[in-house]
């Protein structure tokens, strides 16, 4: 056996805590009564989109419409420039994508599926800076070609755009950099194939 103490776990295991500092630990409990505050006005506006979506279907409305005009109505609120749709409907149909004759109805629980994000003008930015980035500036164009230079390019500036991303000074100012960032290595993939 050697000389090394281990430390002693066992107070941990039993849930005790260190004592902490008050005015960190009242700033801790701020932080996750607020957390605990926006989550449950998500969770109630969840709730009354499901219930207007029920009413809606009870009334043989087109439940797609009004969901579309809270959309647009929450836009002009937030004085955004438009929305991206992240989660969508599986219409169940072939991979044809053609246009179809008519706009389909949807039943209430397909709209209740539907997730949008805002998209403000500091957002949009951010999304073209990102385009740029993951297109090697060939997003502009319309048409785009890609090689093995390319994607090692991607593949080696994607950790430094993390990191500035990271930086940013706000919350929102860093959500907007990763949420464009995440879309645009989505969007240009060439660079998992075309790499060293």
């Amino acid at each position: 056996m050697s000389g090394h103490a281990f430390p002693d776990f066992s107070a941990r295991r039993l849930g005790a805590t260190p004592a902490r500092e008050p005015a960190r630990e009242r700033a801790r409990e701020e932080r996750s009564h607020a957390a605990d505050a926006e989550q449950g006005e998500e969770a109630e506006w969840w709730r009354a989109e499901r219930c207007r979506a029920e009413e809606a279907e009870d009334r043989h409305a087109v439940p797609q419409d009004d969901y579309f005009k809270r959309l647009e109505a929450e836009q002009e609120k937030h004085k955004c420039v438009g929305s991206m749709l992240i989660v969508g409907v599986d219409s169940g149909g072939s991979d044809d994508e053609s246009e179809p004759d008519e706009e389909p109805e949807y039943t209430a629980e397909q709209i209740l599926q539907l997730r949008h994000i805002l998209i403000t003008e500091a957002r949009a930015k951010a999304l073209e800076k990102a385009d740029d980035f993951c297109s090697c500036g060939q997003s502009a164009g319309g048409f785009a070609m890609f090689n093995t230079s390319d994607g090692n390019q991607i593949c080696a500036g994607i950790p430094k755009e993390v990191q500035a991303a990271l930086k940013k000074k706000t919350l929102p100012e860093r959500f907007d950099a990763l949420f464009a960032l995440t879309h645009g290595l989505k969007n240009y993939d060439f660079w998992m194939n075309e790499r060293q």
